[in-house]
């Protein structure tokens, strides 16, 4: 045990003098990686994961700073508020929702997630199969908020959300999950769809923690998904 100590303490004074994305802890210690790959997410190197982001992310930012498009990484979690060098066991319980999310994000298609946010504060979310667009606003007192219209359209509602650099191409996009679930939920409702009924029911399960994303920046060689969604899966509703 106080070799294990010992080894964090080590990490952690080197941790400041590299980019985040140079570490995965995992392929030392255990769990499962970012990437979805590895054993039970319960080890100590998603522990150290989670706790380096933390770390070497930061949530000071400006709205140009996110514009662009983005695309999906992996699962995040973070906590309002949080302190990592102070709270270990709040990294880790972040790694191990991340880890739960994963199916339930694969089954959604949210794998195949693409963010584009124009200067104009409006923003297009696209899985290829599902859209949203919508707005967001952003001032130091109220934070960041997203506006959601499902399919383009339906309007379901408004969600806090936190965003953390974690380098110039790769950010943590966070939503409260009471506020998400309550969209998840809407969006199931129209759309009939189990996948995001079930993760509407996962997201119910907790409290006092954002969910969202990892997202990396879209390369400009990269193409730029515009797909929209097919039209019998965008039911007729009140916009207003």
């Amino acid at each position: 045990m106080k070799k294990k100590i010992l080894t964090i303490i080590s990490i952690l004074a080197i941790l400041c003098s590299a980019p985040a994305h140079a570490f995965d802890f995992t392929k030392v210690f255990g769990g499962k990686s970012s990437s979805g790959s590895g054993s039970d997410g319960g080890g100590l190197g998603a522990l150290l994961n989670g706790l380096a982001g933390e770390l070497l992310s930061t949530s000071d930012f400006e709205l140009q700073d996110i514009v662009g498009a983005w695309k999906y990484a992996a699962p995040a979690v973070s906590l309002e508020g949080s302190n990592a060098l102070q709270n270990l066991g709040g990294a880790a319980a972040t790694s191990v929702i991340e880890n739960k999310l994963q199916p339930y994000y694969e089954k959604a298609k949210l794998t195949n997630l693409q963010i584009t946010i124009n200067e104009d504060s409006t923003f297009v979310m696209n899985t290829g199969l599902y859209n949203a667009k919508g707005t967001l606003s952003y001032n130091p007192e109220e934070g960041l908020t997203f506006n959601f219209k499902a399919f383009m359209k339906i309007n379901v509602g408004k969600v806090k959300a936190q965003v953390s650099k974690l380098g110039n191409n790769e950010l943590s996009l966070t939503f409260d999950v009471s506020k998400l679930q309550n969209v998840v939920s809407k969006v199931a409702e129209i759309a009939n769809n189990d996948s995001f009924k079930q993760l509407s029911g996962l997201l119910s399960s907790y409290e006092g923690v954002y969910a969202g994303f990892r997202l990396k920046r879209v390369s400009a060689d990269e193409p730029q998904s515009d797909q929209a969604a097919p039209q019998s899966e965008i039911p007729d509703a009140d916009t207003n």
